[in-house]
């Protein structure tokens, strides 16, 4: 483990590892801590260290592409000048270093000599060696914007790549061909990724292309999506018609949106990817309201997209099973599914998985740029934003806004802690108090929480005063007004005026946030678990609206409505050890309405 490799003063590094524990095996190699790091080469090539000696495998491991078998290739001359470039970093302690490479024999030895030392660097590719002539001509009309057909023909025989290509007889696009150009340009034109503009009697870029090029996608992949948005192509699949996903009024298909991102061009290398799963299907396990549902056999699945992959003529191929597992182990991971259970089940580490989200970022960011160009619902678009953000970092809807922070070292992890004691808002984090975040997620990413809270709060407030004084005024305030008693009607006495007594089932003190009694034992709540459990103990026996409760915990606005239920359900988790079997029917829900406490006033005591 690497505990034990610590203590000796060794520690392996690669890019399966969380990248917390990466930099802490980096700060304790630098201040002297670690003697000695086994690596991959991704430490190798880019990281400042404070080492003297770097000691070269004289092979390296590769995967296929194809099978994800891994075979060896022979050290180069380039990636040995850089990988031993770590030795003796400038201004990191040591003025000189040595790069060695193992050999077994004298004459081992030799011939690496003569390969690293005085041999040739390998050739450099020709950067447009392996593109398409659309790609390279859409490319070329984004830098240099207006040009004619004769324009581009000559750019093009200007680039490097084509001038070492004539130099060495290379094939590398025939600029000079008969109508090659133009066949480019028109399919660029057809597939609406640029436009004549005959004001300028020039090619210009459209709003497709431009989302095209500077999110790297291919002209067929961008074709693939827009049909996807328009038509539902994938999702038509699942009884909604041809409607498209821009059409979709319902929350966002997750499995559905991996999957047909999973089927691009780009998805099907990313899903390839080294140790990914390649031969069966597996499910995923948050097809369920609740992570953690099994959904079981893929007959059992709610969906009837992967069985249709199934069901077709010829069989399913390994592609198709990648792509159906990718998109398994995406939807898991946005579910908050933990990060051991993710490894164990589909057989992948943290640094693959987390390798396989960032590039569904990119492909996510992509679809929501070509949805807002193509002028789909506003809330697809932002939806899909979200769902960016949420792929980055793992984490679930109430997330999203701690991501928002920005706060350094808020991983997946110390996120899932805050959303299990019910903070998922800035408000939240400032109600808490850095004490209590400390012991959640440590002293120093507690400070660094509360301080972007504060901010982000008065941000808000900034920004929400400035809308008001453009608006003219300002949204009135609601104030709930008592009906007032009748002639001779005195009023009941509230819980607030009721003793704290010992046969009390709960005992909340308002002017003790965060700590209750329930059966005589303590239980610390979170902020807003506190307000909605004092909110409903103000009323016991009686249906509180969900209106009034989410005025109550948010009287500026911001979360969604599903917040109440979520906070409900961590104030249900809280309180069940103390009130056992209980917890669940004195906390009633009342359909299309609000909550009920569903205790009398005497099991209550409130004190104000």
């Amino acid at each position: 483990s690497m505990r034990f490799c610590f203590e000796r003063g060794v520690a392996f590094h690669n890019a399966d590892l969380h990248s917390g524990l990466r930099h802490l095996i980096e700060q304790a190699f630098n201040e002297g801590q670690l003697r000695v790091i086994v690596c991959t080469p991704t430490l190798g090539q880019g990281v400042n260290l404070a080492a003297r000696n770097v000691l070269q495998f004289p092979w390296r491991i590769q995967s296929r592409s194809g099978s994800g078998r891994p075979y060896t290739l022979r050290l180069g001359r380039s990636r040995f000048s850089n990988q031993g470039g770590r030795a003796a970093r400038f201004g990191l302690g040591e003025n000189e270093g040595r790069s060695m490479v193992v050999a077994a024999t004298t004459g081992e030895a030799q011939q690496f000599w003569n390969e690293l030392m005085e041999g040739k660097d390998e050739a450099t590719d020709l950067p447009l060696i392996s593109m398409t002539l659309p790609s390279i001509v859409l490319d070329l009309l984004t830098a240099c914007p207006r040009k004619t057909t004769l324009d581009v023909r000559d750019a093009l025989r200007g680039t490097y790549s084509a001038l070492r290509a004539e130099l060495s007889r290379l094939p590398l696009f025939s600029t000079g061909g008969p109508g090659e150009v133009e066949d480019a340009l028109d399919r660029l034109s057809h597939a609406d990724l640029i436009r004549w503009d005959p004001a300028a009697s020039a090619w210009a870029m459209t709003g497709l292309g431009e989302v095209a090029v500077c999110q790297g996608l291919s002209i067929a992949t961008v074709a693939y999506l827009r049909r996807e948005l328009e038509e539902g192509i994938i999702l038509g699949q699942l009884g909604l018609g041809r409607i498209g996903l821009g059409e979709i009024g319902a929350p966002l298909p997750l499995f559905e949106i991996y999957l047909a991102l999973a089927l691009t061009e780009e998805g099907r290398e990313a899903s390839s990817g080294r140790g990914l799963p390649r031969r069966r299907f597996l499910p995923p396990l948050s097809r369920g309201e609740e992570p953690g549902e099994d959904p079981g056999e893929i007959n059992e699945l709610d969906s009837p997209l992967p069985r249709s992959f199934f069901k077709q003529p010829g069989g399913t191929s390994r592609e198709q099973i990648m792509a159906l597992n990718a998109a398994s182990i995406l939807t898991d991971w946005v579910h908050g599914v933990g990060t051991e259970e993710l490894e164990a089940r589909y057989g992948v580490q943290y640094g693959s998985l987390a390798n396989l989200a960032a590039q569904f970022v990119w492909l996510l960011r992509a679809l929501a740029g070509i949805a807002a160009v193509l002028r789909r619902p506003r809330p697809v678009v932002e939806g899909l934003q979200r769902l960016a953000e949420r792929t980055l970092l793992g984490i679930p809807e109430e997330g999203v806004d701690l991501a928002r922070l920005r706060v350094l070292h808020l991983g997946r992890g110390a996120i899932q802690k805050l959303l299990g004691e019910g903070c998922s808002t800035p408000e939240d984090l400032a109600g808490a108090g850095c004490e209590y975040l400390a012991r959640l997620v440590g002293q120093d990413l507690a400070k660094q929480l509360e301080g972007a809270a504060l901010k982000a709060i008065e941000a808000r407030r900034k920004n929400s005063e400035a809308r008001g004084r453009i608006a003219g005024e300002r949204s009135p305030t609601i104030v709930q007004e008592e009906l007032p008693l009748t002639r001779g009607e005195t009023p009941a006495p509230s819980p607030s005026s009721l003793p704290i007594r010992e046969d009390h089932l709960l005992e909340i003190n308002l002017q003790s946030p965060g700590i209750i009694q329930a059966r005589g034992k303590e239980v610390f709540l979170p902020p807003l678990s506190f307000e909605l459990l004092a909110a409903m103990a103000e009323r016991p026996g009686e249906v509180v609206t969900r209106l009034a409760l989410y005025m109550r915990l948010w009287p500026e606005g911001g979360p969604e409505d599903q917040q109440l239920d979520e906070h409900r359900r961590n104030l249900l988790r809280r309180l069940r050890p103390a009130l056992g079997d209980r917890t669940e029917s004195i906390f009633e829900v009342v359909r299309g309405i609000g909550f009920r406490l569903a205790l009398s006033p005497e099991q209550v005591g409130l004190r104000r």
